[in-house]
Order: C-alpha cells, then structure tokens, then sequence
C-alpha cells in the first residue's frame, strides 16, 4: 500500500486509489461517491469549495496501460467522502487517515 496522505503541490492530499483500497471497495464505486458529493457541493452553490478540494486527474493502469479517472482530496474533500462509510472496520480507517493527514500538516509546517 501507498502512503496513504501524500503532499501534492503543497497540499497534504489523498486520491481515490487510496480511499478504494483502505476501505475495500471498488474504484469505481469511490469515484461515485466522489461524484455524488460534487454534484451536492454545485446544489448547495458550493462549486469553488468542490473544485478546490477535488482535483480530478488521471492515472495509467499499470497492466493494460490504460489511462482512468481519478481524484485528488484534501482532508475536507476526504472527510466529505468518508463520512458516508460507517462500517467499524471503516471508522478504524478514518481514524487512520485523520492521523496521517495530522502528521503531514506538521511536515509541510517544518517546511515553512
């Protein structure tokens, strides 16, 4: 498994990769989550909010070499994300992520 916090210009990040392996789910399904939250973000006149903490990117299937959707969350994206996941096995992994991305807001702060 990745790091499951990484930064990213800058910005301490995770991506959907991540997200569907720690929690046990399907990509695709994650990148629906994903979606469905940014779709709720543009009703509640959130869009900016959604664009800034969602990046959307790419990445290149290591066996067929395809390239596929996927996304970049800051921790509020993430957070967005995985309150929907309330299994316990998900809380342990929550837990998890908040402190990871803890830790890496203390290294881009020694950075400075």
């Amino acid at each position: 498994m990745n790091q499951l916090v990484f930064i990213d210009n800058g910005r301490a990040v995770t991506d959907s990769l991540t997200v569907a392996e720690v929690f046990g789910k399907e990509h695709k399904h994650v990148i629906r989550d994903i979606e469905v939250q940014i779709e709720k973000l543009i009703e509640a006149g959130e869009r900016e909010w959604g664009v800034s903490n969602f990046g959307q990117t790419q990445y290149q299937h290591p066996q067929n070499k395809q390239w596929y959707k996927k996304y970049l969350l800051t921790e509020e994206a993430f957070t967005l994300v995985a309150m929907s996941y309330t299994t316990p096995e998900a809380m342990k992994m929550k837990v998890r992520f908040i402190e990871e991305f803890k830790r890496m807001r203390a290294e881009l702060e020694k950075q400075k």
